[in-house]
């Protein structure tokens, strides 16, 4: 816990930048920040002590919004017009995966190499099963809603949540659940106030 507080502590003291995601590897050393405001995605390997812009981004990059890691060497960032970038060696080289699942994408996930997840505008959900070569992505029901945030503990069991901050209507945050691969999802929850919900994170499926 102290590794990801200071991690926290030092992003926000550091720059003044709008970052809107970040990540940290299970060395507890390695991590990435990406910001909204500006094409840029900073880099860490001391745990938080020192920040370094990543280079040799694509030329059509927009905005990111969120990024996620499953170790030192491969991350994953989403952004404006739905673009997933990854690397695969600690940030040296991005490339561009898939432009175009929504108008944004929010937040992403992976759980290994091959297994990921992103939560996009206008109720869209994105999957892949081999890395992100390939994204499929379909919409959830009701579409008057935005995901943004995504989670889960295994191949299975994820849970993403939405909401509409533009609207002033009650009843635009929920809670979805699936338990095959997020193939089909479950509404847990629906809240009856003006609440949106912007992230989620789960451990287990407990």
């Amino acid at each position: 816990m102290k590794y990801i507080l200071l991690f926290l502590i030092l992003i926000s003291s550091v720059f003044a930048y709008n970052y809107h995601g970040c990540t940290l590897a299970p060395d507890n050393l390695h991590g990435w920040v990406v910001c909204i405001d500006t094409i840029s995605i900073r880099h860490t390997t001391d745990g938080g002590a020192t920040w370094q812009p990543q280079q040799n981004l694509p030329d059509t990059v927009h905005r990111f919004f969120g990024v996620t890691c499953i170790d030192q060497y491969s991350a994953w960032t989403c952004g404006i017009l739905g673009q997933i970038l990854h690397t695969a060696n600690g940030g040296l080289d991005w490339y561009m995966q898939i432009i175009g699942l929504s108008k944004y994408a929010t937040r992403i996930e992976f759980i290994d190499q091959d297994y990921g997840w992103a939560a996009c505008g206008d109720g869209t959900v994105a999957l892949t099963t081999n890395g992100g070569e390939y994204w499929d992505y379909f919409g959830i029901p009701p579409y008057n809603m935005e995901f943004y945030g995504v989670s889960f503990v295994n191949q299975w069991d994820g849970w993403i949540i939405s909401g509409y901050p533009d609207s002033m209507l009650t009843g635009q945050g929920w809670i979805f659940r699936s338990t095959d691969g997020g193939l089909n999802w479950d509404s847990l929850y629906r809240s009856s106030a003006y609440e949106d919900f912007f992230d989620v994170h789960f451990f287990n499926q407990l």
